[in-house]
């Protein structure tokens, strides 16, 4: 639809108009952003099936989180199986009839 210059300024001049104008743009900016972040998940998930990291922010920024989320669970299992290596040797019942390899009496403390 063509209107005349005059016609426009006028429009342009008029503040509820303008309003209209950029609530519209907002609104399909925001269209923009959805479409694209959900594009980039796609794209994400197409990579991640051929084992290689994402590219997109979003993609990114999930896969630092889960990367410091693993980061503490690994600490936590580390911590969990040392203080099962710090178990004293002598709570362990010995049956002298059983022959033990020498590496592995050495390992479990009873050498």
């Amino acid at each position: 639809m063509w209107i005349k210059r005059e016609k426009y300024e006028i429009l342009l001049r008029d503040a509820s108009v303008t309003e209209h104008l950029r609530a519209e743009v907002e609104y399909w900016r925001g269209k923009f952003e959805e479409e694209k972040e959900r594009a980039d998940r796609i794209g994400d998930r197409v990579f991640e099936i051929e084992g290689r990291p994402p590219v997109s922010t979003v993609g990114m920024a999930e896969a630092r989180v889960t990367a410091k989320e693993m980061a503490v669970e690994v600490k936590r299992r580390m911590d969990e199986m040392g203080a099962f290596e710090e178990d004293d040797a002598s709570e362990f019942i010995v049956d002298e009839k059983i022959k033990i390899a020498p590496g592995a009496a050495v390992a479990l403390g009873v050498a």
